[in-house]
């Protein structure tokens, strides 16, 4: 597989941005807003599927390629390092002024290549952590997680959605503080108000179907949703699959059944909330997001989405959310909340102390933009 990365200012400092799931929204808005530093970026899918024609199986998933080892392992990933050392020093002999690479997460797989060949030639390997840990017992969970590993992969500096993850990751003892940074994530910089008229406003039902234990409850929200939406042709009812597997498979599904659903994976998750007549989801830090629109914020509450409010997130006993997010105990009751969305005006709501509530939970500020805390996370941390 070839890699092309040429359209880059050689008279600009770059940092080299691994794409992936939800940092790839970042990144872009980082390419567009940015004045300090420009950032390219390496294909989704390139280190993954490059690597894997010598990686060992046992090595190709997140964080748990951490306890592997062995003669095969050590000389996979040396042939890594010298895969991924070829690539910086390519970059920068076509001139690219590389003063860090910068992943979505510190323990992905694909990218431990990056971090061998940065460590090799002085090259700062920085994280702007996806993760954000909202539930109640997010100590708990992530502890039992962790502590299952030997190592922490080493990197220069982290920057993450709010001060709570730094706490948790000094906690723990995977990060000291003086590494960690709470910028909050560019792609919150572009919220706005709706622009869509009220008639294109959609009913968007966020995706939850692998990863929450409640896979069953999720396809007969999808019966429920199209019977909904076959009452109100003149309104866009939504599906938003995480990615474009899911997205195939959801809308297969659908044809299959006969249920008429719109899936959308590419639509931009900002632009598709903010113009919400209403939210439906469960067990996902989007709903957080939601709170930046003037969307009703509907989450189920019975069957297999009655989980422990300590593993939730939100949780409904979140005092803080109340009268910001419907927590529903029954499928007529969604229903119910559904068609006043669709045939009511919509009741006033008070922007400004959504986002003040918003700002409890990730750092979000007026007077400075999350890009520029991110270009000054990179000045801190970055190679001069």
């Amino acid at each position: 597989m070839q890699l092309e990365i040429d359209d880059f200012d050689p008279d600009r400092r770059a940092v080299l941005c691994l794409h992936s799931l939800q940092f790839n929204r970042d990144i872009a808005v980082l390419q567009e807003r940015s004045t300090k530093y420009i950032w390219p970026a390496l294909p989704d899918t390139f280190l993954t599927d490059t690597q894997t024609a010598w990686m060992p199986e046992r090595a190709r998933v997140q964080t748990s390629y951490l306890n592997e080892s062995g003669p095969d392992m050590d000389a996979a990933w040396a042939k890594s390092k010298r895969f991924a050392v070829g690539i910086l020093t390519g970059l920068m002999e076509k001139g690219m002024k590389l003063t860090a690479v910068m992943g979505g997460n510190w323990d992905y797989w694909a990218e431990e290549c990056m971090r061998l060949a940065c460590a090799e030639l002085g090259l700062p390997f920085l994280v702007l952590l996806r993760e954000h840990y909202l539930a109640p017992n997010r100590l708990e969970a992530a502890m039992e997680y962790y502590q299952s590993f030997p190592r922490v992969p080493e990197v220069a500096g982290i920057a993450v959605a709010g001060p709570t993850v730094i706490d948790l990751a000094v906690v723990l003892g995977l990060f000291p503080a003086s590494k960690l940074r709470a910028t909050g994530w560019p792609r919150l910089d572009v919220w706005r108000y709706p622009v869509a008229p009220r008639s294109d406003r959609p009913v968007v039902l966020m995706a939850y179907l692998k990863g929450y234990s409640a896979d069953e409850h999720f396809i007969k929200m999808l019966g429920l949703f199209s019977i909904v939406a076959s009452r109100f042709p003149q309104v866009p009812f939504v599906v938003k699959a995480k990615n474009p597997e899911e997205a195939t498979f959801l809308q297969g599904f659908s044809d299959r059944h006969g249920l008429g659903l719109t899936v959308v994976d590419t639509w931009n998750l900002q632009s598709l909330l903010c113009n919400a007549r209403a939210v439906i989801g469960f067990q996902s830090v989007t709903l957080y997001e939601a709170l930046l629109s003037p969307a009703r914020i509907l989450i189920p509450r019975w069957g297999q989405t009655e989980q422990d409010p300590l593993q939730m997130a939100p949780a409904p006993t979140d005092e803080r959310l109340r009268g910001h997010m419907e927590f529903l105990t029954s499928k007529e009751a969604l229903i119910r909340a559904i068609e006043e969305c669709v045939t009511s005006d919509p009741p006033p709501v008070d922007m400004t102390a959504r986002r003040n509530l918003f700002g409890a939970y990730f750092t979000y500020t007026a007077d400075i933009s999350a890009v520029e805390r991110v270009e000054q996370f990179v000045d801190d941390f970055g190679k001069r």
